[in-house]
């Protein structure tokens, strides 16, 4: 989603007319999560993959991935 802004002045005898409207912006959001992760047993590692979410999802880049691990029950 865009915005725009205005700015108006204000003193003790009022406000002024608001300022032409800024450019549109859109603010940075977080990003999506990665999709399709895949894991690949190696003989003493573990090979991960992934799709990346849309680099610049919502006006910021995609900078690290966090990743953590738990042992699977069965």
């Amino acid at each position: 989603m865009n915005y725009t802004f205005t700015v108006t002045a204000t003193n003790a005898l009022g406000d002024s007319a608001a300022s032409s409207a800024s450019n549109a912006v859109t603010p940075a959001t977080r990003p999506d999560a990665p999709t399709n992760v895949i894991a690949t047993r190696g003989n003493t590692t573990v090979n991960l993959s992934w799709i990346a979410p849309v680099e610049n999802n919502g006006g910021s880049i995609v900078t690290d991935y966090i990743i953590e691990y738990k042992l699977a029950s069965g």
